[in-house]
C-alpha cells in the first residue's frame, strides 16, 4: 500500500537542497509495501544534515538506506516521505596502512573497502550477506557481521571513529582516528546497532587487520548435536 501525504509543499525545499541528479524514482525504494514520496542522495554530511533538519522541523518520517539488504527489519511505518540514501557518500576520506587504519564514507560498499584495503594486503575482518550490496554505514547501523565474528569479533570491536548526523540535523561524531582515542561517552557503541533510530551514520574510522598468508576450513560430521557438544567442549 502507499501512504503518500496530500501536502508535499515540501518537495521544492527538498530539491533545493539536493541537487536533481541525486534523486530517484520512489517507486523503486518501496519499503513493507510503503512507497515514499521522495527518495534523495546527499552528496555531503552537509547535505544529510540540511534534509533532516527540514524534515524535523516539518514532522516527516525518514527512512536511512544504505544498499538495502536490511531495510525490511523492525517495524513497518505508517508512511514514508523521504528515503535518504547514502550512496554518494562514498568517498575513502583517509587510509594510512602503517598505522593499520582507514576512513570511509557510510555509503561505501563492503567490497570496494575490501579491494582497497587487500591492495595492501589487509582487510576489515567483516563479512555480512550480499557485500557488493551492503554499505559500511548499514552495517554498523544493523551490527552486521558473518563468521568472521568468530575470530575477530563483531564490528563493535574495531570501528575507532563514527561521523553522524543527528535527527534535528547535527552534525556529530565519536571517536577518532586513532585506536587509542576515547574520551567520555562511547558514542560508537551506542550508534552501532541502532538502525538509524539515534541518527544517520555518514561516515565511520576503523582499525584493520594483515590478510592470513595462508587458511584452512574443516568441516565436521557429528551424528548428533549432543556428540558435537562434546567435541566442542573438548576442543
Amino acid at each position: 500500500m502507499s501512504a503518500t501525504p496530500i501536502h508535499v509543499d515540501w518537495l521544492s525545499e527538498l530539491l533545493a537542497i539536493v541537487c536533481d541528479e541525486c534523486t530517484d524514482d520512489a517507486e523503486d525504494f518501496v519499503i513493507d509495501g510503503i512507497t515514499p514520496v521522495a527518495v534523495v542522495s546527499p552528496e555531503s554530511s552537509e547535505q544529510v544534515a540540511e534534509v533532516l533538519k527540514m524534515a524535523s522541523a516539518r514532522g516527516l518520517v525518514v527512512a536511512p538506506a544504505g544498499g538495502m539488504t536490511k531495510q525490511r527489519i523492525g517495524r513497518t511505518p505508517e508512511r514514508i516521505d523521504i528515503v535518504l540514501r547514502t550512496d554518494k557518500l562514498n568517498r575513502l576520506e583517509f587510509y594510512e596502512p602503517g598505522d593499520l587504519t582507514v576512513g570511509v564514507g557510510a555509503g561505501m560498499t563492503v567490497s570496494e573497502l575490501q579491494r582497497i584495503l587487500s591492495e595492501h594486503g589487509q582487510f576489515l575482518p567483516i563479512d555480512p550477506m550480499l557485500p557488493d550490496q551492503a554499505t559500511i554505514g548499514g552495517v554498523l547501523a544493523t551490527n552486521a557481521h558473518g563468521p568472521l565474528k568468530a575470530g575477530y569479533g563483531g564490528v563493535r570491536d574495531f570501528c575507532i571513529g563514527v561521523q553522524f548526523v543527528t535527527a534535528d540535523g547535527k552534525l556529530a561524531k565519536g571517536g577518532g582516528r586513532v585506536v587509542k582515542n576515547v574520551a567520555g561517552y562511547d558514542l560508537m557503541k551506542l550508534l552501532i546497532g541502532s538502525f538509524g533510530t539515534l541518527g544517520l551514520i555518514t561516515g565511520a574510522n576503523f582499525k584493520v587487520y594483515p590478510v592470513a598468508e595462508q587458511t584452512r576450513t574443516f568441516i565436521a560430521e557429528f551424528a548428533s548435536l549432543d556428540e558435537a557438544m562434546k567435541y566442542w567442549e573438548v576442543v
